[in-house]
């Protein structure tokens, strides 16, 4: 496996940080850096892979043994609903390692430090539930997607860090989707999330609400079968 590193050359692109746009943390914090990092990069070769890295093959590791540190960042993406990752399976993948870049690190604690956590991260919570993704005329873009991802990454977070206090919002969500039987292009925008997908991260939840809330989406999905 080849693992891509990041170098003095090759500054971190802060868009390979999970975020949600909606957020004003990450917002504050990400997309500037962005924006300055995109400034940053130089033009070279248009022979190279990617033209805006001056030494394309000595980005490149054989080996790289996971750190503390890539534990750790990996650890709040799975808090916050994030997929932060350090290394991955897939080919010419960058190692972000808070580790070895420190402005890793230091964004991640400028987003998420906070004096009071539990409400800091209710608010993010609350905020990516609410996330909706615009669908264009062709379809389901990029942006939906994620924003799917964002509201099923929040809803399970919710009813697992908070049991008891999100159990209404996220039934009365259960109770608006279309129990039509039907996948169509349509339904899957009329619901702004992918159904499926949100009924598999809520129904482990012993939550009343929650299994009262799926009970009647049955009902009414069997009810409404061709």
């Amino acid at each position: 496996m080849h693992l891509c590193q990041h170098t003095k050359s090759n500054s971190i692109d802060f868009r390979e940080l999970d975020l949600n746009p909606m957020n004003d943390r990450e917002q504050q914090n990400l997309t500037s850096r962005n924006s300055q990092t995109q400034s940053e990069l130089t033009t070279t070769s248009e022979n190279t892979p990617f033209p805006f890295i001056a030494n394309f093959e000595d980005m490149f590791i054989d080996n790289y043994q996971v750190k503390v540190g890539d534990v750790c960042m990996v650890a709040i993406g799975q808090i916050t609903g994030r997929r932060y990752w350090a290394v991955s399976a897939y080919k010419f993948t960058p190692v972000l390692s808070p580790t070895h870049d420190h402005e890793i690190a230091k964004t991640l604690r400028e987003v998420w430090n906070s004096n009071d956590p539990c409400k800091m991260i209710w608010s993010s919570y609350l905020c990516d539930f609410s996330t909706r993704g615009v669908p264009n005329d062709r379809g389901l873009d990029q942006g939906w997607v994620q924003a799917n991802q964002l509201q099923c990454a929040a809803a399970m977070r919710l009813l697992y860090y908070f049991p008891g206090q999100a159990d209404q919002l996220i039934a009365a969500r259960l109770d608006s989707l279309n129990a039509e039987y039907s996948k169509e292009l349509s339904q899957i925008k009329s619901d702004e999330v992918y159904a499926e997908d949100l009924i598999s991260v809520v129904s482990w939840s012993k939550s009343a609400e929650i299994q009262s809330a799926l009970q009647r989406l049955r009902e009414r999905t069997v009810s409404q079968k061709p």
